[in-house]
């Protein structure tokens, strides 16, 4: 418990660090603490929780590699071979990140009754479906008109991940109406922070660069992953506000073993 302790004052304090470096532009020195949150992250949760099978766990390992794979270059290759290596970086980072974002959509379905949730929010669904084919189309659209990709696969790459974003929101968002507890409600926050950070990170490459974009896109996505661990060590149990117990009562109804 103590070490647990230590382990996320750590965390916070590099964090903190790492966005204060940010801030005043000292990339090479913020670099190296960047590498290290998510991955001392993700052992910290192994401590607490000694998982190492779920699909959350799962995502949390593909990140910090993704992170590592990120860093590392930079120790180990020279500045031109690095320059040449950002396409594979971006392209393998990019993959390694959709990826990671399926294993949290499975994560966010596990347990939950599918054709209950179809019968109880047809309506919701569809018009998050629609939603979602809409920024697809828009995010195609904005990177074709940017300039910014050379090849098509670059473009294919991003839309898929935008899309992926965009699942995991409708998803953890359908989960949040149907168990209505503070675990999924965690999850809920932490796509909304995932997909601000996208938004303001697409505003900074494709519109805007700006140093104080890039900072407010990496606090949602802190902050996404802060949420992310209480997720990931809290278990399902059903909020206590007297108001909802009819909506409640009803959804445990579709599948009784759905919360608990």
């Amino acid at each position: 418990m103590k070490q647990n302790t230590f382990l996320l004052s750590l965390i916070g304090l590099m964090t903190i660090t790492y966005l204060g470096l940010m801030l005043f532009n000292a990339d090479n020195y913020s670099d190296y603490l960047r590498w290290c949150i998510l991955p001392l992250l993700t052992y910290t949760y192994y401590l607490k929780t000694r998982d190492k099978t779920s699909f959350f766990f799962i995502f949390l390992l593909i990140f910090s590699f993704t992170e590592l794979f990120h860093f590392l270059p930079k120790i180990f290759l020279s500045s031109k071979l690095i320059d040449d290596f950002h396409i594979l970086r971006y392209y393998v980072s990019y993959i390694s990140y959709t990826i990671g974002y399926v294993f949290l959509i499975f994560e966010t379905i596990k347990g939950l009754n599918l054709k209950c949730v179809l019968k109880k929010f047809s309506f919701t669904i569809v018009v998050l479906l629609g939603l979602e084919v809409y920024s697809i189309i828009l995010v195609y659209n904005m990177a074709i008109e940017s300039g910014y990709f050379d090849q098509i696969l670059g473009v294919i790459i991003e839309v898929f991940y935008n899309a992926t974003v965009m699942f995991l929101l409708s998803v953890s968002l359908i989960n949040y109406m149907h168990r209505y507890s503070r675990k999924a409600m965690n999850m809920f926050l932490a796509s909304i922070c995932i997909l601000f950070a996208d938004i303001i990170q697409a505003a900074s490459v494709y519109i805007l660069k700006s140093d104080l974009l890039d900072s407010l896109c990496l606090s949602f996505a802190i902050v996404a992953y802060v949420l992310l661990y209480r997720y990931g060590t809290m278990i399902y149990k059903p909020m206590e506000f007297n108001a909802l117990d009819e909506h409640v009562s009803a959804l445990h109804q579709c599948d009784k073993n759905d919360v608990s």
